[in-house]
């Protein structure tokens, strides 16, 4: 009795605790619950508070860009106006500019003709009436021998020291000149050989830097032509053989497209200087438009034999062969050419270019030879 009274006891404490135990199991659940509930509700409100954020993000963003853009539209337009504005005032500068030397070198070449003329007729009046002012081609007032002579008689001997003073200063203002001649400033030059021819007219060195000058600071203007080739003949009608003379002679001749006249030139500065190869190279030009191919090749291989690296002679050399039929001695000129052709420059690319096309032109015709 007393073992069932025990068993009764112990199944209603296990069936208690087992109540309880799910009591607790209960609570904790709906406390868990509501933990959960409100814990869901603030991530909720988490969430929309970064939306609003990532919203108002992205509006300043798109804010901004367009405000950089409109920023960038506006300096590329000033940017542009500027350039315009530049190149404009560039523009209307440099015309300028032209417009005024222009003008300045007419009046100087107009003022240097007067002054060289005014000293070419005060010199021809001032020697016997045989000789001919050269630049005006008039004769001037015939004078007696013995005017002549009582004037150079009475000439006074104290005058020698302002003599001796004026040439000393026609000899600096000479060397003056040949300085800016030799530097390639040749306007310069030019104006100061013009005062000096002014001075003594029939001086031959004056002459020749000033005809030299004249047509250097200028080989285009043709009206300059006529003055220098009678200064240069006055020069070369008493020294044959003066190199600055015939060089400019010839680059006169050139200019004024007298191929033959330049080619006798041309000639006689290689029999003077035959070891400079721009006179034959000159020479095969002149003789390649005058339509003498034959000549011409002979003048640009004395050329490439002076100077065997250089391009243009060696091209020039391989374009007269191909002309007389020697294709495949005008293909190794080409070639030779091509190896000394820097084809790193603008300039020898295109020479490059125009040789390989040669090259493969003439290809066929060099293998049937």
């Amino acid at each position: 009795m007393s073992r069932l009274r025990l068993r009764a006891v112990v199944r209603a404490a296990a069936f208690g605790l087992g109540v309880l135990l799910l009591g607790a199991t209960l609570v904790l659940l709906i406390v868990s619950f509501q933990f959960t509930a409100e814990l869901r509700q603030r991530l909720r409100a988490v969430d929309e508070q970064l939306a609003r954020l990532s919203q108002r993000t992205s509006s300043d963003a798109a804010g901004l860009a367009v405000g950089l853009d409109d920023i960038s539209a506006r300096l590329s337009d000033v940017s542009r106006a500027a350039r315009s504005d530049i190149g404009s005032v560039r523009a209307s500068t440099r015309s300028d500019l032209a417009h005024l030397r222009e003008g300045l070198s007419g009046r100087l070449d107009e003022v240097a003709r007067r002054v060289t003329d005014l000293g070419d007729q005060r010199a021809a009046a001032a020697r016997a009436p045989a000789v001919v002012d050269r630049d005006s081609g008039q004769e001037p007032t015939a004078r007696s021998s013995q005017e002549a002579g009582s004037a150079e008689e009475s000439a006074p001997q104290a005058a020698s020291p302002d003599s001796a003073e004026r040439d000393l200063s026609f000899t600096r203002q000479a060397e003056e000149g040949k300085h800016w001649f030799d530097c390639g400033q040749y306007e310069r030059a030019r104006l100061a050989f013009a005062r000096l021819v002014a001075a003594q007219p029939q001086d031959p060195g004056t002459r020749l830097y000033y005809a030299a000058s004249l047509f250097r600071s200028n080989p285009t203007d043709s009206s300059r032509y006529a003055r220098v080739e009678k200064h240069l003949r006055s020069v070369l009608a008493t020294e044959p053989g003066n190199l600055l003379a015939l060089d400019t002679l010839a680059a006169l001749d050139v200019e004024r497209g007298r191929w033959e006249a330049a080619l006798d030139e041309l000639r006689q500065l290689n029999a003077l200087q035959p070891a400079e190869p721009r006179y034959p190279m000159m020479a095969g030009f002149c003789a390649r438009e005058a339509g003498d191919l034959g000549t011409a090749r002979d003048f640009f291989a004395a050329a490439v034999s002076l100077r065997p690296a250089d391009a243009d002679a060696l091209a020039e050399l391989g374009d007269c062969q191909w002309a007389l039929g020697s294709a495949a001695e005008a293909c190794r000129s080409w070639e030779a050419a091509l190896a000394a052709v820097d084809p790193g420059t603008p300039a020898g690319s295109r020479t490059s270019a125009q040789l390989r096309g040669k090259i493969a032109g003439a290809a066929p015709r060099g293998g049937a030879q």
